[in-house]
């Protein structure tokens, strides 16, 4: 089975006041901490607005995308992830780029993506389905509909999907600079970063 992953870095941060992805928790620059979540798949893309500086940031291995048009919403950048999908790939990650220990979580979505049992496979929020989560080839062109600042959550709804509980403290993610504060505090919590990855 191959598998591509995407992260969804093309959003504007206003909440943030500033480029949330570039600040550091525990030394390290938040949007690497995302791409570590798909660092595993055979093929690798993060998402980001056209002319993006933080592209400079995105290792070798990991195609960058270009969403020309990000104000148009999350869900444009869902599009170009699913439309960049190569054909080969049996299904395809998507992953915030502001949840830092999305990786853990991700591997125990493709223990269960690997059943072939379901069309998708998602984490759980309050019984939810939320991300990070695995779309198979054969539903991708359901993310095509998507519009507005809207995730996948309607197109999980919809299909074959199971979802995952997890422990909350991984879905943290970074909305607000105090958020940074909360990260530091789940990340000690969880042993830091070598015993969550």
């Amino acid at each position: 089975m191959k598998l591509a992953g995407a992260v969804m870095a093309s959003g504007f941060g206003k909440r943030f006041r500033g480029d949330k992805l570039s600040v550091s928790i525990a030394g390290r620059p938040l949007l690497l901490w995302s791409l570590d979540s798909i660092e595993m798949l055979d093929y690798k893309a993060v998402v980001v607005k056209m002319g993006d500086e933080k592209a400079k940031l995105v290792p070798q291995g990991y195609s960058v995308l270009h969403n020309r048009f990000p104000h148009r919403g999350l869900s444009g950048s869902i599009r170009l992830a699913a439309s960049w999908t190569p054909y080969d790939s049996d299904g395809l990650v998507v992953v915030l780029a502001d949840m830092p220990f999305a990786k853990p979580i991700v591997k125990k979505l493709l223990e269960v993506f690997a059943e072939g049992r379901y069309d998708a496979v998602s984490a759980s929020v309050n019984g939810m389905p939320a991300t990070p989560a695995v779309f198979s080839r054969r539903i991708l062109h359901q993310l095509y509909t998507l519009e507005g600042d809207v995730g996948a959550r309607g197109v999980l709804l919809k299909v074959d999907a199971y979802m995952v509980d997890v422990d909350p403290r991984l879905l943290t993610d970074i909305d607000r600079s105090e958020d940074l504060v909360r990260a530091e505090k789940v990340l000690s919590e969880l042993g830091g970063f070598q015993n969550l990855y």
